[in-house]
This record gives structure tokens, sequence and C-alpha cells, in this order.
């Protein structure tokens, strides 16, 4: 049968509801004879790519169409075409595999699942954040509380609220409340990490098959700030230039910490896994998913997740016999450990039926008790031997969850004590020097260049101390020389180090929009700055130079200082906005929405700000639908203070989202009555 053509993706991808609806029609086609092949149909739509639970169910239904077709299909090949999302599909192929051997598990597809723009409760629905046989997940905003977070649906009555509840751990996430809705067991929790420890390892790997530095995981991380509000005292867990082994070591060292604080409390979690821990944006891990969760070191094993299980977890499986159901935690903490260190478990599992894959699973443990690989024996002996420790097969050689947390402790503090901080102190040194001399030299050329009138003046009267250049810096800076102002600024700071001089010389930067002004802030704050000013002209550098991820942490510094500085609140509404990598940018417009209406609400004559502001406004019309006046109204504000109306129907967030309302297609006959209105917003000149 010839294959329908489906409709264009562009009539269809302004909202996840819309591309899960263009799916649909997509399987529907392979459903009534056309060829399954979701590699072509990503190819053909790549926008569905940015919709990992779209992407997830379109290579579902390829496998299960093409297998009840008669094809033995390889389960590795299958999701090897996808890369970005083979862990995924490949443990939703297996959960697939264990309910067709135990059709008894199965639940209704007629259930009533919510969809995005639904209400439970208190809560909005956003969009499905990922799906299994019992449950689904879903990002979602909380009205009252006007904050994102994570709701989780059951069809089944669900252990994970009782369990969370009276716990309370750094890293573990916190119970926001548990209830009844629907037909549905109902959780709620606090939005604090989106990508799971499952996806930063794996695009780390993607990367490069031995990463060398901790870098590697911020690539993924960064991508997630624009939902995640992070305290300013958060500071990152692991540092941008660490060795690898040594990041992955204090992350498991913080997942060890938390497991002991559960067992020290008679619990055990039950399913440990890299897709059940999540990292925030600064990689602080967080225990997820507490449905296997139970009481008492000694009970029946209910489930798991191969190969995370323990020899004798697997074997329990059938027995129904009670175990030391702490120290299988300790197996699946080593083989966590080891796929965080090679990228790869240390027994895979094929896709046969359940009782096949456990017989292959304790068949390959037994055959190789002691796994390793050449990438394994790189690193170093103190943490190969822990985790082979983890993996033995003797639950009383295991270590204690509290003896992996020290043991990993003191190996970091020996590590970084041997001259890791040392040697990065040298590099920033030798970096700052260069630094200094680049600066000197851009100032100087631009000074050269500066008004002759204004050099002449400043030839009559040499300053002589650091004060004098200071002062004459500020005059230079008042007449809009940021270039002159910044050799002033330098030579103040030669003659008399002071934070002070290092902020406006960050400022001139700034002005001059050069990506310097970020190191330079940095440099007054090490200097002992305490100035909100020079944290937000940090951000603003970072959003001048496209890294918008890594203008939130300096920005919520300066709101913790400063929380009513607008300069702040419109670049990190800015940067929430822009940091979004999905088109519609709606998930970031829950998050930036309240500071772009404290910017707006001091009348700021600026037009950019306004027609920023109605962006922003639209792309969260669909799930606020008050926010459509809110958009027209400021897009007026802008036409008012010079922005040209020509190019409103041209913005695709507001074409998407406003082409049908009356007031916005009058601006199509209007024409630009001003020369635009431009208040710098973004900048604050340093006390």
């Amino acid at each position: 049968m010839k294959p329908i053509a489906p409709e264009p993706l562009s009539d269809h991808a302004s909202s996840t509801s819309k591309a899960a609806h263009f799916a649909e029609k997509i399987v529907q086609q392979w459903r009534n004879g056309a060829r399954p092949d979701a590699q072509a149909v990503f190819y053909e739509h790549p926008s569905l790519l940015q919709h990992k639970s779209i992407v997830i169910n379109i290579a579902y239904e390829e496998y299960c169409l093409r297998e009840r077709g008669g094809e033995a299909l390889d389960i590795d090949e299958f999701c090897a075409r996808l890369p970005a999302f083979r862990s995924s599909i490949r443990s939703v192929i297996l959960a697939h595999r264990l309910l067709a051997d135990n059709p008894s598990f199965l639940t209704s597809e007629n259930a009533p699942w919510p969809e995005a723009g639904e209400s439970v409760e208190e809560l909005t629905i956003v969009e499905e954040f990922a799906r299994g046989g019992f449950a689904r997940v879903y990002l979602a905003f909380d009205r009252t509380a006007s904050r994102p977070c994570v709701l989780k649906l059951s069809l089944a009555p669900s252990p994970e609220g009782p369990t969370l509840g009276p716990l309370n751990h750094r890293h573990i996430t916190p119970l926001l409340w548990n209830r009844a809705f629907r037909c549905f067991s109902a959780v709620c929790l606090p939005l604090l990490a989106v990508s799971t420890l499952e996806d930063v390892i794996e695009a780390a790997f993607q990367q490069s098959a031995a990463p060398r530095l901790v870098d590697a995981l911020f690539d993924r991380l960064d991508d997630d700030r624009a939902l995640i509000h992070e305290s300013a005292s958060e500071t990152a867990l692991v540092h941008r230039g660490d060795a690898y082994v040594l990041g992955i070591a204090i992350i498991a060292s913080r997942i060890a910490d938390a497991l002991a604080y559960v067992h020290e409390r008679g619990l055990s979690h039950g399913d440990l896994k890299l897709s059940n821990v999540v990292l925030s944006p600064n990689a602080h891990p967080f225990l997820i998913d507490f449905n296997l969760a139970g009481s008492g070191s000694r009970r029946v094993v209910r489930g798991g997740t191969l190969p995370f299980m323990a020899p004798e977890s697997l074997r329990a499986l059938s027995e129904q016999t009670e175990l030391d159901v702490q120290k299988a935690d300790i197996f699946s903490f080593g083989v966590m450990l080891y796929e965080m260190l090679v990228g790869t478990a240390p027994w895979q599992v094929a896709a046969v039926p359940q009782e096949d894959a456990v017989r292959r699973v304790l068949e390959a443990q037994e055959a190789n008790p002691n796994p390793s690989n050449s990438l394994l024996q790189t690193h170093p002996l103190p943490v190969v031997t822990l985790l082979q420790e983890c993996l033995q097969f003797d639950p009383i050689s295991r270590p204690t969850a509290a003896e992996l947390c020290d043991r990993l402790k003191k190996w970091i503090s020996s590590r970084q004590n041997r001259g890791d901080r040392v040697k990065k102190r040298f590099f920033a040194t030798c970096f700052l020097l260069v630094s200094f001399s680049a600066i000197g030299a851009i100032a100087w050329a631009s000074f050269k260049e500066s008004d002759s009138t204004v050099a002449s003046a400043d030839r009559a009267v040499d300053p002589q101390d650091a004060s004098e250049f200071f002062a004459r810096g500020m005059e230079r800076l008042n007449s809009k020389n940021a270039a002159s102002a910044l050799v002033d600024f330098e030579r103040a700071q030669f003659l008399q180090a002071h934070h002070r001089n290092l902020a406006y010389q960050a400022y001139c930067l700034n002005l001059m929009a050069n990506p310097m002004a970020i190191d330079k802030g940095k440099e007054a704050i090490a200097a002992g700055s305490s100035s909100a000013a020079v944290r937000n002209n940090i951000g603003s550098a970072f959003i001048q130079n496209g890294q918008y991820g890594l203008a939130l942490t300096p920005l919520n510094e300066a709101l913790e200082i400063e929380p009513t500085m607008r300069a702040a609140r419109y670049n990190r509404a800015i940067a929430l906005f822009e940091s979004d990598p999905k088109p519609n940018k709606r998930l970031s417009t829950l998050t930036c929405i309240s500071d772009i209406k404290a910017v707006l609400a001091s009348k700021p004559s600026s037009a950019e700000a306004y027609y920023i502001a109605a962006s922003m406004f639209a792309a969260g019309s669909p799930l606020d639908p008050s926010l459509t006046e809110i958009a027209l109204d400021a897009l007026d504000e802008a036409y008012k203070l010079g922005e040209n109306p020509q190019k409103f129907a041209r913005e695709p967030l507001l074409a998407a989202n406003l082409s049908s309302n009356a007031r916005f297609k009058e601006f199509a006959s209007k024409r630009r009555i001003t020369t635009p209105k431009a208040e710098n917003l973004r900048l604050v000149q340093p006390e």
C-alpha cells in the first residue's frame, strides 16, 4: 500500500499536543498499511526531535508493528538508529516485552490521562515528560505557588507518597503532596532537575568514547537552566575543568549519602538505576522514583530493572524469598557507578521473554563476576576497587552505603589536595595576565581613536594617583567615552588594587560589547565586590554572547542581593526565555512571566522591552488565555515607543499565537510613528 503523505509539520508544531496529534496521524498511516520507519519521519520532520516522549512513542510503535509483521528485530540495532534516545527507547521496549510475557500486568488503554492545558487540582498540565505501562509523568505549573512542578499519575496505588513524606535529605526529591485524583494515585514533586543521570551520561559518551573532563556533563545540563531556578547560593557541585572521574566520584558520593540516609531509616530504594537519578543544572543529584521502596532490611523483592538487579534479587523473583534488600541496593549502585565511568552497563539485556532475560543476566554475572574493560582500567584503582566491592556476589562482602560515601569522600579529598586546585589557580593566574594585556591593547587602540578634543583637554592635567585616575575615568564614562575610561580604571587598579576599579573595567567592557566583561566582572567579585550591579552585568555579558543558560547564576545572585533590581529581572527573563530549546518557548514562559511583568510595571521607555514582553506573553497564552490581551497591550506600547508594527506578523511566536486576533491584525496596516526609544535596561553602573 502506498504511504499517505502526512500534512506539513509546520501546521502542527506550535505545541507539544499538536506535535503529538501529528505523530498519531503518522502512526495511523502505518497501521493502515504504510511501511513504519521512525528514522525517516524524524529526517523529514526534525522539529519532532524536540519532544522526547513523542520520539520514544513513534519508535516504540514502529517496533511493535514490525514485530507483529513477523520481523525478528535486534533491540540494540533498532535503538542505535536514534542514539540520543537509545537508552530510553530500549527501556520502553523491554517494558513491552515484560507486559507481553505477563498479560495480567496490562492496564486500561482507555484511562482518562490528562493532556496539555488540562487542570489537575491546582496544577495546569504543560506537557508529558515520560510514560510507562502503569504511570505517566508530567511537567505541570502550580497556579497557587506560581512555579513549575512534576506530577506523577499511577493507575495503581503507589507507596511513593507515604515513603517520601517523612524523608528530608538534600539529595532526595521531597514530596509536595500525595492524594487521589479521578482513578489515579497522584504525587506532586518540586521541579529540581530535568535531565536524568542516564541522559547526561549517554550524551557525554556520545561526544567522546572516553571523556576526560567533567565539562561533558554540563553540555547537556546547560539546556535545563530555562526551567530550573536554582538558588544563587547553590554553587556547582562539580566545576568545568575538573577531571571526569573526579566529577563522577563527587556526584556518586552524594547519591551514596542519600542512600545511606534511606538505609539508616530502615528503608530501601529497590530500583536504583541511572534513570532514577536526576541532575540539576549545577550537577546536584536527586534520587527519584520510590515506587519499589519498602521498609525493613529484609523483604521479598517486588521488581526492579535489568541489568541493575543483584543476583540474589534475580533469583528471588521466581522463588519469592526474602533477602537483604539494602545490600541489593549496593549492588545496583555498583552497576550505576560502572556505567557512569564506562558509558555502558556491565551486563547487557537482550530483548527476549522476561524469564530468559533474567536467566541470561544471571549467567553473564556468574561468567564475569568482576566485569571490566579497557576504559575502566584507566581509572584510579581506589575507585575501581570500591566499584568491584559493590558488585560482589556475596551480599555480606559488599560495603554499606555509609562506608561507600565515606570512602568516596576520602578519595575525593586526597585527589583535590594533591594539587588539582593549585594547578587551576596557576592556569587562572596565567590567563588573567594574558587578559590584562589584551584588554590594555584593546582599550589603547580604541583610546587612540577617541575624540581629539577630549584627548588634548586630558593632557592639560595628568592624574597622579589612583583616585585621580578613577575620577578622570568617571568623567570620561559620563562623556560616553568607555574606551578611554577603561584605560584610566586599569591605571587606577595598577596603582591601588580595589574591586571597584575592576567593576568599572567590566562595566566599560560591557558598554563596548566585549566578552572580556565576563572574566573582568568575576575578578571584581573574587576581589571582594558584593555588588548586585556587577553580577547583573556579568549576566548581561553572557546574554550578549549568546550563553543564556550561564547567565542565570549571576542574575539570580544579583536578585538575592537586590530583589527589586529591574535590570536583573529583565535580563533573567530574557535568559530564561532564550535558553528554552523548544521553538514554542512555552515551558520557559512559566518561569519568566513574573520577571517581565515586574519590569513593565516600572513603565520603561524602551520599545524593545515591550516587544520582547509581548513575545513572552504570546508564548504563554495557550496555557493562560488572559495573557493574550496583555501581549496585545505590550505591542501597543512597543508601537507607541517606535517599534515597527510591520515586523509583528513576521515574529513566529506572535504569529503562531495571535494571528487570528482582530487587534493583532490591525498592526498590519500601521506604520512606524517615531524613532524607537532605547533606554538601556540591561546594564547597571556599579556603586
